[in-house]
């Protein structure tokens, strides 16, 4: 199961982030995530800890590069003396890497036992798309201690670099021996605003698979047909493009070079793609994201503006490699 995927690389100290760059689905890793917190046997703080921090708000969750990002976040005393606050704020990854956060200055006490609520605006640099943690954190003393300073930060939450959703909702049809290809297509998409539909990420135990794929194909503007040599000995992908073909959906093959294509779908112009080669099936997603433009003009739907291709090509091969690796 995936589920128990993602917790198995939570409890190994892998953090969200990380499993969504991998290409993770990112509402499936934070669901185990936050499941996980809720149920902890240990506090996310040290229990000598002062202080604790709380992310209470990210706004927005999802954005490109040169906007702003706003982090409402709250500093609660657990001592029984006073705190000097020299400052908090926000660390985003981006910046971790550095050893660097973006910080206010407070110098003010914090009394036992108080909550005090701060907020932080974070301008996006030019970085690839993809999702990043951050974390908001307090800098202080307390007070009738040997003079120390210390820091405490938040569990992590998400931001995603990527464009806004754009309405579009695509079935990925696939050989589940493709799942992790299947992953970082959905992961591209994503980077473009285009929710994909990956079966084995939506479960329903006890669900009957022909009808539940038969929904989620008919709720789906489009299908792409990640064909590949496995897909070409699946049985569940064949009947998926018989049942697109009946609804009159656009499918669109990507088709990996060793394969031919599926006789079915001989009359349908593909994308052709190389497993060897990560830039091509960065290039596929370009094409159907092109493709996808057009079909959000033609329901009314609002387009993202036009951004550079280098950025998603950047997070692209990181993810794409990342997906590869064997488990």
């Amino acid at each position: 199961m995936i589920e128990e995927e993602i917790r198995r690389l939570l409890r190994a100290g892998h953090r969200p982030s990380e499993l969504i760059r991998r290409g993770f689905k990112r509402s499936t890793v934070y669901k185990v995530y936050k499941q996980l917190m809720a149920f902890q046997t240990q506090p996310l703080t040290h229990v000598d800890t002062p202080i604790v921090v709380s992310v209470t708000e990210v706004v927005p969750d999802r954005l490109l590069p040169g906007a702003y990002l706003r982090v409402v976040f709250r500093v609660s005393s657990r001592a029984a003396t006073d705190i000097y606050l020299v400052r908090v704020g926000v660390q985003p990854e981006w910046l971790e890497k550095k050893g660097e956060w973006v910080a206010r200055e407070v110098r003010d006490l914090l009394r036992p036992h108080e909550t005090r609520t701060f907020s932080v605006d974070i301008a996006v640099p030019e970085i690839p798309f993809g999702a990043y943690g951050l974390r908001a954190g307090a800098e202080y003393q307390v007070l009738g201690q040997a003079f120390s300073l210390q820091y405490t930060w938040s569990p992590e939450e998400t931001v995603s670099v990527m464009y806004p959703f754009q309405g579009v909702r695509i079935f990925v049809s696939h050989s589940t021996k493709d799942l992790a290809l299947a992953r970082t297509l959905r992961f591209l998409l994503d980077c473009y605003g285009i929710e994909a539909y990956i079966m084995e990420e939506e479960p329903e135990p006890g669900a009957y698979l022909p009808e539940k794929l038969q929904r989620a194909i008919q709720n789906s503007n489009c299908v792409v047909v990640l064909w590949t040599l496995n897909a070409a000995r699946s049985v569940w992908v064949a009947w998926e493009i018989e049942r697109a073909l009946e609804m009159g959906k656009l499918v669109i093959p990507l088709l990996q070079r060793e394969a031919g294509p599926p006789e079915n779908l001989r009359n349908i112009e593909w994308i052709e793609f190389d497993l060897q080669d990560p830039q091509t099936l960065v290039g596929a997603c370009i094409k159907i994201y092109e493709k996808v433009e057009s079909l959000v003009q033609q329901t009314g739907l609002v387009a993202a503006a036009a951004f550079s291709i280098p950025l998603i090509l950047l997070g692209a091969y990181a993810t794409l490699a990342a997906a590869s690796k064997p488990k």
